[in-house]
């Protein structure tokens, strides 16, 4: 074999008698402090022979009696931090001596030199060489007082390596206590940075550790509160995720359904805002939990009970929490979840910031009714399973705020319990016209409204003419006058002369006063505007032109006041400016094309050419 390398030989610095003379007490206090701080660069950078450090802490650890003063003890603890610094690997069993002093030392001035100390005979926390089985507990008991002291970055940085790396000498008690002091600091402290390191102690203690369900009452609330702020959302997710993937996730949700059932939470919006994000993030978005199973039906009624604190930013959370269950495309419900669904989805629905939604709220409303709107996909594409009565009570309850679209299926829905032989159903048709007619401001649900209505007249009208007349037309369509909208107005009075043509009611006069109201409306066959304005006047004198080609056979009377209501009209007009009679003109060309079809017989019976 070829020659070896020699090795380089150590030169070790040897700590002399005159050197253990210098910092005894043989000599005096202020030559021993200098001797000490000669020796700070010398036990930091050299290597010390074999048992130096004890020798150097036992001729020194006599000035740290409170009698020698505040600055000598400093210095000494000062020595003591750059001797375990250089002299780390060969400490041995005076990492025991140092550990004590740091455990014996109480004056509150200390408190920074003693952390310091601490440091880095642990290697910042890594190391427990020798003292593992006390401190864990010293580390526990001294927590408070360091981070009242202000010097929580330091030593929360230090207990997360102790969690990490010495998680088998802490016993649940310890842990329990670690947990506890640290959720006391995130919610008292207004500094970010402890706080995000408080997350990361209880984050450390989530994965290295064994919890027991005793840490719940103050983690999961701790965790609750910190989610809803910006800058601190990830890593509280993050954490409360790990803890419901371990043994304790079952009890963490019910836990968490715990807090929001609790009425005296309903004050504290940002614990409930937290525990309704932590329940729809664990079991129903991108990132759940798998090893969770519980079902939608064993947390919506504790999310619904929550929402009786009334708070925007809770409701927020639960609209979230429904998007992710309902999903999409949306995912495969069963009947019995989607009651629960729609018990939230009705208290969300019914919400002031829901049904008068302010800049702030805005963002809410709309998610409310996106979730509407899915839920009616849902039903669309046949996949919905829940009550279909519940839905559209729902969805009559925002109406004023739904797409038209929306609106429209809500009102067929509506017809279809309008027909014979459901019970009611007059009242059902009639309560149609009060609320998508008479209320709604929107002319195309006025429309689509009418037309609806239209069809279910037609179907029904000859074995319920009287009912209907006294109970659905008359009440909703008897002061079409008064209304603004021309176009509406114009389908209500084409509704009207419809039913007009084949009524035998004892009410037809009044039919015929609602359209004679029309036909000599005070503006539109005076002064219209355009010929937007004239379309309804037209379309009442059509109509009592059909009802007299209907009536003049079976109802004479009828026939013989039609006639007059038209002729009049055309008086009337003629009355007016020649600008206005421009704007008539084609009002008075039906009525004139009607006059001079009529014909009579050798008997004087009245008839109708045509062919005109």
């Amino acid at each position: 074999s070829g020659p070896g390398f020699a090795v380089p030989k150590i030169e070790e610095f040897a700590i002399t008698p005159e050197i253990v003379r210098d910092i005894g007490n043989e000599s005096s206090v202020s030559h021993r402090t200098k001797s000490i701080k000669e020796l700070v660069d010398t036990v930091r950078t050299k290597r010390l022979q074999e048992g130096a450090p004890e020798t150097l802490y036992t001729q020194t650890c006599d000035l740290l009696h409170p009698a020698h003063g505040q600055d000598v003890r400093h210095t000494v603890l000062y020595f003591y931090c750059c001797l375990i610094q250089g002299q780390f690997e060969r400490l041995d069993i005076s990492r025991t001596h140092f550990f004590n002093l740091i455990q014996d030392l109480r004056h509150p001035e200390d408190l920074s030199l003693r952390l310091d100390l601490l440091k880095v005979l642990t290697d910042k926390g890594k190391c427990l060489s020798h003292f593992e089985d006390k401190a864990p507990q010293f580390l526990l008991q001294w927590m408070p007082e360091v981070l009242s002291a202000g010097r929580a970055f330091d030593f929360l940085s230090l207990l997360i390596n102790v969690i990490k790396f010495n998680s088998s000498f802490l016993d649940k008690e310890v842990v329990a206590g670690f947990v506890q002091n640290t959720c006391i600091l995130c919610c008292r402290t207004n500094s970010e940075s402890d706080v995000r390191l408080g997350l990361e102690v209880l984050d450390s203690v989530v994965g290295y550790s064994l919890l027991s369900s005793e840490v719940l009452p103050h983690l999961v609330p701790t965790l609750c509160r910190t989610v809803v702020l910006a800058k601190l959302s990830e890593p509280s997710w993050r954490t409360m995720r790990n803890l419901q993937g371990t043994h304790l996730g079952h009890n963490v949700i019910s836990y968490l359904c715990r807090i929001l059932e609790d009425r005296a939470n309903y004050r504290d919006y940002t614990l409930l805002k937290g525990a309704v994000f932590f329940v729809g993030a664990a079991l129903w978005s991108h990132k759940a939990v798998p090893t969770l199973k519980h079902t939608p039906a064993a947390v919506l009624p504790s999310i619904y009970r929550a929402l009786d604190c009334k708070h925007p930013s809770v409701a927020y959370e639960a609209a979230v929490a429904l998007q992710w269950l309902i999903g999409d495309p949306p995912k495969p419900i069963t009947p019995f979840v989607w009651k629960f669904v729609l018990d939230v989805l009705e208290k969300l629905v019914c919400l002031p910031e829901v049904e008068q939604a302010s800049a702030s709220s805005q963002q809410l409303q709309q998610m409310v009714h996106d979730i509407v709107s899915k839920v009616e996909k849902s039903y669309d594409e046949g996949t919905y399973k829940g009550c279909p009565q519940r839905l559209f009570n729902i969805v009559a309850k925002c109406a004023s705020l739904r797409p038209e679209a929306s609106l429209q299926r809500l009102i067929q829905y509506c017809a279809e319990k309008a027909q014979v032989p459901t019970l009611n159903w007059v009242t059902n048709l009639s309560e149609i016209l009060e609320k998508y007619f008479k209320a709604e401001p929107r002319p195309s649900v006025r429309l689509y409204t009418l037309n609806v209505v239209s069809s279910v007249l037609s179907n029904n009208r000859h074995l319920y003419e009287e009912e209907l007349m006294k109970k659905v037309l008359l009440p909703h369509l008897g002061a079409l006058e008064t209304d603004p909208d021309p176009a509406v107005v114009t389908a209500a009075v084409q509704l009207l002369t419809d039913f007009f043509q084949d009524s035998g009611s004892q009410q037809n006069n009044e039919v015929l006063d609602i359209v004679e109201k029309v036909l000599n409306h005070p503006t539109w066959s005076t002064k219209p505007n355009g010929a937007e304005e004239v379309l309804p006047v037209e379309t009442a004198a059509r109509g009592l032109i059909d009802v007299f080609r209907k009536k003049m056979w079976l109802s004479p009377q009828c026939a013989v006041a039609t006639f007059r209501l038209l002729v009049d009209h055309v008086r009337r007009q003629y009355r007016q400016e020649p600008s206005v009679c421009q704007l008539l003109a084609p009002v008075r060309l039906v009525i004139m094309n009607f006059l001079v079809s009529l014909r009579t017989n050798a008997l004087y019976q009245i008839g109708m050419d045509e062919g005109l």
